[in-house]
């Protein structure tokens, strides 16, 4: 008797997605982070097998039908992306892309159902099925293989750290004051949110003021995008020499920058004098700083990678159907964005001095929170994208301008109670930042060519600072993050940084180390 082959594809097409998108964004995964994913993948195709094989009463037929449900399964989030402007019937009868894409879903499932029933041996089917699935399997790592050669012969010289430039300052007598550095992602500024959002901050912003807060009129970030925002300000150094060696790298490439924020001159400078860095976790791979003294993490929650991989999937939508919360994408990010506000309590109770850094995501899509912290539940998997990308993904204007108007009154609220709970307590007054790495950017397009097409939305950011015993004299007109800790350095510790230009950079998807002054554009738009 002839040996049949051994049905492996159905694991192989199981794992391909897994491995397709840990390889597309190797620059940001850790090894580690692809097990859970992976052996939750193959344990599923395991138990689809296991389910077949009675119903075909054959190891290979099962193992193609298998295949085929795997294949579907994996394809609906690009399906329904590709479905969803399109819906049919009226109030009566409404099909919406979530049931089209069901239907058409299903349709093949049915189909190949009954065509393997009907098949005579699958031996042949097996064999091609087994070789196609390899030959996913390696292309994936050797695709983007390529573009990590093209990134590495891209640079002149090795790769530095952003601390080059020398120390200065020293610890000052006394005891150290905390310092919280509070990053609210896509926190706007007053002037963009009233024009583009219809929503006067001027209770929240009198609320800073009234607690001794200097609010920096009109404030711009230097960068509109989070990791260049941030990498800058706790470098307090502008990131643009990374384009001598890094201009030539392919869209997507951003290991330098977020090499810098990882390992920043801020913390190695306070640890050295004394400081314990404390980071809150936001669970987001790209910008969360893992080199840390201490770092609060919720106990589990879904970060990006796995979050990407269940948007796959039928897997929201089924438990949304089900109104199964258990396992709620969008729960997940309620909860982190709690976690986050109530971290920077916990993080008050640690023996000083300490260096408190939080990058809460929010009022940054997705929107999660009603005006009250009301839950809001959207009817798409959970995505961070925001701009273009937010409507790609099948979002409007519209909502997005309600959604967020409606998030940064939450905002808003939860920075209220923080603000009192971190000034009531005894001892020494904290430094206290607070700070949108950049605007909101409905309006932001980063295909842009021209710079007068450049939208100041992106660039227009909440800059808040409260510097005891009259540390606010020392800030100037216009200050941007770059700033801020040459300040605080200078204020606080003798150091003799001199102050930047204050400047906006634009940043184009395609060119992610290409830097475009667009300080004018910004101003006058």
């Amino acid at each position: 008797m002839k040996r049949r082959p051994p049905a492996i594809h159905p694991f192989l097409f199981a794992a391909y997605p897994v491995l397709f998108l840990f390889f597309k964004n190797i620059y940001l995964l850790s090894i580690k982070q692809l097990f859970v994913p992976l052996f939750v993948a193959l344990t599923f195709a395991a138990a689809l097998l296991l389910i077949m094989k009675p119903v075909f009463g054959d190891y290979l037929k099962a193992g193609v039908f298998s295949s085929v449900v795997l294949i579907l399964f994996f394809s609906y989030g690009a399906v329904y992306t590709f479905l969803e402007p399109f819906h049919f019937g009226g109030s009566s009868f409404f099909v919406g892309p979530k049931k089209l894409t069901f239907l058409v879903m299903v349709m093949p499932a049915a189909v190949g159902f009954f065509l393997v029933r009907r098949a005579g041996d699958p031996v042949a089917a097996t064999r091609l099925l087994n070789i196609t699935a390899l030959c996913l399997i390696l292309i994936s790592p050797l695709a983007f293989g390529a573009g990590r050669v093209k990134v590495e012969g891209a640079s002149n010289r090795p790769f530095t750290p952003g601390h080059t430039e020398e120390k200065t300052g020293t610890v000052p007598e006394g005891s150290l004051p905390d310092i919280y550095y509070i990053i609210l992602d896509g926190y706007g500024g007053a002037d963009i949110l009233k024009q583009l959002y219809s929503w006067d901050n001027k209770e929240f912003l009198d609320y800073l003021s009234r607690k001794g807060f200097h609010v920096v009129p009109e404030a711009r970030t230097n960068y509109p995008k989070t990791v260049y925002s941030l990498a800058a300000s706790l470098n307090f150094s502008y990131q643009n020499d990374l384009s001598e060696d890094f201009k030539d790298v392919p869209e997507g490439y951003l290991v330098p920058i977020i090499e810098r924020l990882q390992d920043n001159k801020v913390f190695r400078i306070l640890k050295d004098f004394g400081y314990k860095n404390i980071v809150i976790s936001s669970h987001y791979l790209m910008y969360g700083i893992t080199h840390t003294d201490t770092l609060l993490k919720k106990s589990w929650s879904a970060d990006e990678f796995q979050n990407s991989l269940i948007n796959y999937t039928p897997v929201p939508a089924l438990l949304d159907f089900l109104r199964f919360r258990l396992i709620d994408q969008y729960r997940m990010h309620r909860e982190r964005i709690h976690y986050m506000f109530s971290g920077l309590k916990t993080a008050a109770e640690f023996a000083g001095p300490t260096f408190v850094y939080a990058h809460i995501m929010s009022p940054h899509p997705p929107f999660v929170f009603g005006p009250n912290g009301e839950a809001v539940q959207p009817d798409r998997g959970l995505s961070t994208k925001d701009g273009k990308d937010y409507l790609k993904e099948g979002g409007t204007v519209e909502e997005y301008l309600a959604g967020y108007k409606a998030q940064i009154q939450y905002v808003n609220k939860k920075m209220i109670e923080t603000i009192d709970f971190l000034l009531s307590r005894p001892g020494n007054e904290p430094i206290i930042v607070i700070q949108g790495d950049h605007g909101p950017r409905i309006t932001m397009d980063f295909t842009a060519r021209a710079i007068e097409d450049i939208s100041a939305e992106g660039f227009s950011i909440l800059n808040a600072y409260y510097l005891p015993e009259g540390g606010a004299k020392n800030l100037h007109q216009g200050i941007t993050p770059v700033n801020t800790f040459r300040i605080i350095f200078n204020t606080y510790f003798n150091g003799k940084y001199p102050l930047l230009p204050d400047k906006c950079y634009f940043i184009t998807k395609k060119s992610p180390f290409v830097f475009h002054d667009v300080t004018d554009a910004v101003r006058k738009n």
